[in-house]
């Protein structure tokens, strides 16, 4: 085992928790077409036979996006309604609305969840091991540079 190996892979789920349904305003095929567009698909199966530490986001960054910025003023995708809850699709879409008091209970939910295990996990290789090596796993899309460019 990679002893202080910590991979991170923040976009390869497709998952989508029930309550997600109850603010989207657009036609469930359009959620689902995205779903494969913003995911890293299928990274997570890269990492699968690397012996080393795992912290997975549970849900698909259509719910809530665990590697933006969790406040929106600090986070210049929010700009384009991609901050850590998105609301726009690619392309300007609006597919859901979000309360304040929702966002607050997403953030809770699955962002804040997300970084007490990532932060849990990572000090305790830091406090076994003395150093703690991530790396943060991804996949690009030609098409999401296209219309994003670096900030994508």
């Amino acid at each position: 085992m990679a002893a202080n190996l910590l991979i991170h892979i923040p976009h390869a789920s497709l998952c989508l928790p029930p309550d997600f349904w109850r603010d989207v305003m657009v036609d469930r095929k359009i959620i689902e077409n995205n779903l494969h567009f913003m995911a890293d698909y299928k990274v997570d199966e890269l990492a699968r036979d690397i012996d080393c530490h795992k912290v997975i986001a549970k849900y698909s960054r259509l719910y809530c996006d665990v590697e933006r910025f969790q406040n929106d003023a600090d986070e210049p995708m929010a700009r384009l309604g991609m901050g850590a809850v998105y609301t726009h699709l690619p392309g300007g879409v609006q597919y859901r609305q979000v309360t304040p008091e929702r966002r607050k209970e997403i953030i809770r939910q699955a962002y804040e969840y997300h970084h007490i295990q990532l932060n849990k996990l990572s000090q305790k290789i830091v406090n076994q091991y003395g150093s703690c090596m991530m790396i943060d796993l991804h996949s690009y899309s030609d098409d999401l540079v296209r219309l994003y460019g670096k900030s994508a």
